[in-house]
Parts: structure tokens; C-alpha cells; sequence
């Protein structure tokens, strides 16, 4: 494990049947009340409607706990905006911007959504001056104890966790789940893998459960660290020429 965050990527592999399920970026920055205001999103809306025609709003949802009582109000507004398809989503609240999507193609592709969204919302009268966090978020998603059994012998033992039980023999397992943090410089790396009884997720926001037993990784790469927002252009850019 050591070498894991050295050297150069490594070269793009397509798969006929990729068991990538969720990918999504996401650029936090200090809270910009306006952005509540739905008649602020005019020039947002106008810049992305020809790619991401569909538009909705939904309240988050918040727990205060104090006092021996727990309220839940609602919070913030979540602005979604969504291809034809349903296949890519662009997110936009008072303190991140996110692209999301069940149907990644390739880094390039999402690369350049992210561009696009942070172009415009950069130009409007509601861009954020700095960010505070970038995120990428991996999802994939093995189903099928078969399949299942497959993976077991192809992951570092690091990674695998009780998935070698499977192949054993001896024992019947029933539920795994291994959550991690690591950091290099400042760059830090979350992975949970899970072995997950049918109809079982962890995160039924991105995730929802399958029939069949499946096998989970999610890898949540992350840097907390105070910059111009427009960096986040400069950094698509350097990956392009990776």
C-alpha cells in the first residue's frame, strides 16, 4: 500500500460490463445566501439549460438535538438540474455545487461537466469567491455471490476484508462492512468495501439495495484546503494532460 498515491495513472480501461453505479463531484465553498432565492438562478439556469434542460428544488433536511428535545427542520434548498435522460445532474445550494451521475463514460466526459458548471456559475452575480473542499466519489458495485467470489481473489487481501470467508467453505457470511481514512499531503482518501445481504445499502441517498448479494466499493477522495474558486479550472486542466 505504500505506492498507492505514487506515480502516473494508470491507462483508462473500458469495460463492457463496468460495475462503476454512482460517480459524483462536488466543490464546497462558504455559505452564499442568495443562492436560496430561486429568482438568483436565472443566469445559472439560462447558461446550462440547453445540456441540462429538466430543473427542481427539494429542502435538505436538518436535526437539531438540545435541551432533551430533537427538531427537525427544513433547511436548505437543493437546486437540481438534469439531462433529457436523467443520466447526468448538475446540484447547486448555498454551499456546494456537485455533478452526479449512474451513467459515467469516461473522466474526460466528467471532467468537462464539471468545467462547464463551474464556468457558469463563476460568471453570475452568485459565484463563490474561494472554495473549501473538492470531492470525488467512486461507487462501484459487484452483485451476485458468484461474481462476488471472483473479486475476492483478484483485490489486495488490504482491501478484501471477511470477503475471503466466502470462498472457505466453512463459514456463511452474512454481512461485512470495512470503513477507512487515509491521508497523503492533503489529499484524504475514505473506502468503505462491503459485503451486503440483498436489499442492503449503506447509503440509500446514492445507493439503493439490490436483489442479489453484492459487494461494495466506495472510494471518497477529498482535499480541504482554502483556494480561488476558478482553480478548479486550473485543475481540470492539469489532468487532461495526464
Amino acid at each position: 500500500m505504500e505506492d498507492i498515491f505514487a506515480g502516473a495513472p494508470p491507462s483508462r480501461v473500458p469495460l463492457t460490463n463496468s460495475p462503476l453505479i454512482r460517480v459524483l463531484c462536488q466543490v464546497r465553498f462558504d455559505p452564499i445566501l442568495a443562492i436560496q432565492k430561486e429568482h438568483r438562478l436565472v443566469e445559472f439556469q439560462d447558461a446550462l439549460r440547453s445540456t441540462y434542460p429538466r430543473f427542481s428544488g427539494e429542502r435538505g433536511r436538518g436535526i437539531r438535538i438540545g435541551q432533551g428535545q430533537v427538531e427537525v427542520s427544513n433547511e436548505n434548498i437543493i437546486w437540481r438540474f438534469s439531462d433529457p435522460s436523467d443520466e447526468y445532474s448538475v446540484s447547486l445550494s448555498k454551499d456546494f455545487l456537485s455533478i452526479e451521475t449512474a451513467q459515467y463514460t469516461s473522466r474526460y466526459d466528467l471532467l468537462d461537466r464539471i468545467d462547464q458548471a463551474v464556468s457558469v456559475l463563476a460568471e453570475t452575480d452568485i459565484a463563490p469567491a474561494e472554495l473549501t473542499r473538492i470531492g470525488l466519489r467512486y461507487i462501484d458495485r459487484v452483485p451476485g455471490s458468484e461474481q462476488i467470489r471472483r473479486v475476492a481473489a483478484l483485490i489486495r487481501p488490504q482491501v478484501a476484508g471477511m470477503l475471503p470467508l466466502m470462498t472457505e467453505g466453512e463459514v456463511d457470511l452474512q454481512q461485512s462492512i470495512q470503513d477507512s481514512v487515509l491521508r497523503h499531503e492533503d489529499v484524504n482518501v475514505r473506502t468503505r468495501v462491503a459485503y451486503l445481504p440483498p436489499r442492503v445499502t449503506f447509503d440509500p441517498g446514492l445507493m439503493e439495495g439490490d436483489d442479489d448479494p453484492s459487494w461494495v466499493l466506495d472510494i471518497d477522495a477529498s482535499a480541504s484546503q482554502r483556494r480561488s474558486f476558478t482553480e478548479v479550472l486550473e485543475v481540470n486542466v492539469v489532468d487532461r494532460k495526464v
